[in-house]
């Protein structure tokens, strides 16, 4: 149980929507085991309403943010002080207020890439093919690049988008990137992971794959979706049923949180605290 006092640190998640978050369990979780003083709760902030949540939380002398979408990218003219992934993904899902500035931070890449290490999965000289254009897929490109992935393939309706986003990789990375459209897919020889980084398949939408046909699967050794509701997508079902070892998004999620809690309280997260939260919120889950 949260016990609130005057000494309580406020957190919370900024976004539009936030009903379906799972952040607050998680931080709140953290606090609980760790034996922080902190709650952590949603906030629905509607559109142009960004800058007077950042300016009303300052006010109010909130200890930090995480922030969603569709915010991570409008944020950033609001950061004082920017980490050097949010400047290499151009996206902050995390900030801290010191003092009178704004630290602007992005844990989804270290998110991604911790869930994908606890899997044994490696990038190295993998051939990865990334669905999505859009900040998730940034900052996934970002960890292939910097796990020295072969080769990207970059995936995405709107080809225009693909392309922004590999000039922008090619900006910080020595790696060689493809630009392909749907369509395109059946023709790839060689695809070692693909990685979905679209709502595609998002509840409620649970029908529906941007892959549908099965041959596609047939190339892969991991198929991974950062979608974490549901748990199983139509696209990991479809690699499932092909053999395709597969990853969804809820460790994702669970990891971004972990980095985003050390970054506000100045501490690390022993392992078997890590271990067991990861449990008790694989529990909450899927007991609903």
């Amino acid at each position: 149980m949260i016990n609130i006092d005057g000494k309580t640190k406020t957190l919370g998640l900024i976004g539009n929507p936030v009903e379906h978050t799972m952040s607050p369990f998680i931080q709140n979780l953290f606090a609980e085991q760790m034996g922080i003083n902190m709650v952590y709760v949603p906030f629905h902030v509607e559109n142009g309403r960004l800058e007077d949540a950042i300016k009303g939380a300052k006010a109010l002398n909130l200890t930090g943010n995480n922030i969603t979408v569709p915010y991570k990218v409008e944020v950033l003219p609001h950061i004082d002080v920017l980490d050097q992934k949010a400047e290499i993904i151009e996206a902050v899902n995390t900030i801290k207020y010191s003092g009178d500035q704004v630290f602007g931070y992005n844990t989804d890449a270290e998110g991604f890439l911790m869930s994908c290490q606890r899997e044994g999965i490696s990038f190295e000289d993998k051939e990865v093919c990334i669905l999505g254009a859009g900040g998730a897929s940034k900052a996934v490109a970002v960890v292939c690049a910097q796990q020295k992935a072969k080769k990207l393939i970059l995936v995405n309706r709107t080809i225009e988008k693909a392309y922004a986003l590999k000039k922008s990789i090619q900006k910080y990375f020595d790696i060689e990137i493809d630009v392909q459209d749907y369509t395109d897919l059946l023709k790839l020889d060689v695809v070692h992971i693909c990685i979905q980084t679209t709502s595609i398949g998002m509840y409620p939408n649970i029908h529906e794959s941007p892959i549908v046909d099965k041959t596609f699967f047939n190339k892969l050794e991991w198929a991974i979706d950062a979608i974490y509701n549901p748990s199983e997508t139509m696209f990991l079902s479809l690699a499932r049923e092909n053999g395709v070892k597969s990853l969804n998004g809820l460790s994702m999620l669970y990891f971004q949180a972990v980095k985003a809690f050390q970054i506000w309280n100045d501490v690390i997260i022993p392992q078997p605290i890590i271990e067991k939260c990861f449990k008790l919120f694989n529990d909450y889950i899927y007991s609903r």
